[in-house]
């Protein structure tokens, strides 16, 4: 108990004499040095709970002497990140919650590593760094990521132009033509459909539980679209931000946040950022629409190959471009075709069924 109301003092003493982190002092000043001795002790400790402490703590430092926590806090991260015990998580999650507050550098080898627990947070640390980064982004981008893990990977990379990420947005790109099917009688009968999208949604899972004496439990999510309070990782065609998400410390608690574009419209809007065209410039969507008067199945397989060979025609002026900018390698661009899938919609009465239409060779 002594310990506890210790670290509580100290906390209490330390925040009313921490200098806000946008406007860091020219130089270490003697409140400065006193919270920096106090991290560095609670750093040291043998206890977890100590170390969390530290570690929140160590947020507060102004810049000037944030840099001489880095090391004691990736120490942190190698002993307590890949563990599940709850007490090593508060530790990692301090730990992280420093790192990118106090826009610390690490070693872009020991991040990859920590992609499969802890990813958000390494994958905001690697994005800050790109330059520096950017053979572990390729390589974070086969570890199976998803949603805004996985966008936030290729939004970085695309803001740099690497020559590697055009082959990695076209393998997994799925379009999709629906063919509105109306009676020849009646071609005004039509559909009109929405985009898609949906409003992003977070979902925290945890259970009930108290802190005790731990430090708040800070958890992180990336986000296709930022609201108020998040920040900007990655600018460009598709901003990325990140959402900084007090948690409980009990359970699994992560944080995720459904992205609002669909991932192939997602593809297409980085393949344009990436070739430098204007937003919905290029004739390719990631939904197309073909409205066609029945008459026969025999009509309705032509109209939809017609269109097919169109698509087609764009998707290897894509390719063409990618190579020309050097962007894709013609190998690359060799392996590459369009992926379709046709899906008819009656709007005449009764039921229809319609013929399977091939990829037209």
């Amino acid at each position: 108990m002594r310990k506890r109301a210790f670290v509580l003092i100290v906390f209490l003493f330390v925040s009313g004499t921490a200098v806000a982190d946008d406007k860091p002092p020219p130089r270490a000043t003697n409140a400065t040095n006193v919270l920096f001795d106090t991290v560095a002790a609670l750093l040291r400790s043998s206890e977890p709970v100590q170390c969390a402490w530290g570690a929140h703590l160590a947020a507060s430092l102004p810049l000037v002497r944030a840099h001489d926590v880095r090391s004691a806090l990736v120490r942190l991260l190698d002993k307590h990140a890949y563990k599940e015990h709850w007490d090593d998580r508060s530790v990692a999650a301090a730990a992280w919650d420093a790192l990118i507050r106090l826009r610390l550098v690490v070693n872009p080898d020991k991040l990859l590593t920590h992609l499969e627990h802890w990813s958000a947070q390494a994958i905001i640390l690697l994005a800050r760094d790109r330059d520096a980064s950017r053979l572990q982004l390729r390589s974070a981008l086969k570890k199976g990521l998803r949603g805004a893990d996985w966008m936030a990977v290729i939004a970085a990379l695309v803001d740099g132009r690497d020559p590697k990420v055009a082959d990695a947005l076209l393998w997994g790109l799925r379009l999709k033509l629906v063919v509105d099917v109306v009676p020849a009688e009646n071609m005004a009968i039509g559909a009109s459909g929405g985009d898609g999208s949906e409003r992003p949604k977070l979902r925290v899972l945890h259970s009930a539980g108290g802190r005790n004496a731990w430090p708040p439990f800070v958890d992180y999510a990336l986000t296709d679209a930022g609201a108020a309070g998040d920040e900007l990782l990655v600018a460009g065609r598709q901003p990325i931000h990140f959402r900084r998400v007090p948690s409980v410390r009990h359970a699994a608690q992560r944080v995720r946040i459904t992205p609002s574009a669909p991932q192939h419209r997602f593809r297409l809007r980085m393949l344009e950022g990436l070739m430098g065209r204007a937003p919905g410039a290029m004739w390719l969507k990631a939904e197309m629409h073909l409205r066609h008067p029945w008459t026969t199945e025999e009509a309705y397989v032509a109209a939809v190959q017609g269109r097919w060979r169109r698509i087609q025609g764009a998707h290897h002026s894509m390719l063409k471009a990618l190579v020309l900018d050097r962007l894709l390698t013609g190998a690359e661009a060799s392996r590459q075709r369009v992926r379709l899938r046709v899906k008819p919609e009656w709007f005449g009465t009764g039921e229809r069924k319609f013929p399977v239409v091939e990829e037209p060779r």
